[in-house]
């Protein structure tokens, strides 16, 4: 999508509120996905946008503009596990040729994203939570210790003691 598109996007989502400067910064909190930098590009104070939060109609606007932002930095998460930026090859001061680099990291949360279920982290029936209860079989009795075996140890312990 183009910055003109976003900004007539923009304009429309947000067209309830009526404060010019609370739809400014909207806009801005759109494009850079940081209340620091959208509040830079209006020049305004960061209380302000606090203070904004109290009104619900500006709030709602604000959770749209998250979705916004986070839709945006989602496209560029995939482009670059998928398409990879472009890296120069120099020698000699000279580009001598290019390779691209792509994000297995990236591809890896897109993925856990789109698939939760298929690739999450805790599959069931391996968490181990709260006491566990392990059982062992063992198929060779005769690798035990005898009752006697543990006569000895303890006696041994109580010699050193």
């Amino acid at each position: 999508m183009a910055d003109n598109d976003v900004e007539v996007y923009s304009k429309s989502v947000f067209g309830n509120i009526r404060q010019p400067q609370k739809r400014a910064f909207l806009r801005a909190y759109v494009e850079t996905g940081r209340i620091t930098e959208a509040i830079k590009a209006i020049g305004m104070d960061r209380d302000i946008h606090y203070h904004w939060m109290k009104d619900e109609a500006y709030a709602q606007a604000f959770a749209i503009a998250q979705v916004m932002a986070g839709n945006k930095f989602e496209d560029e998460v995939r482009r670059r596990a998928f398409e990879g930026d472009e890296r120069g090859v120099y020698h000699k001061g000279g580009k001598i040729g290019s390779y691209r680099i792509f994000s297995d990291l990236l591809a890896i949360f897109t993925l856990k994203g789109i698939f939760p279920n298929k690739y999450r982290d805790n599959q069931p029936g391996l968490t181990f939570q709260g006491p566990t209860q392990i059982n062992v079989t063992i198929k060779n009795v005769s690798l035990l210790p005898t009752p006697q075996d543990f006569i000895t140890c303890d006696a041994k312990k109580t010699e050193e003691d």
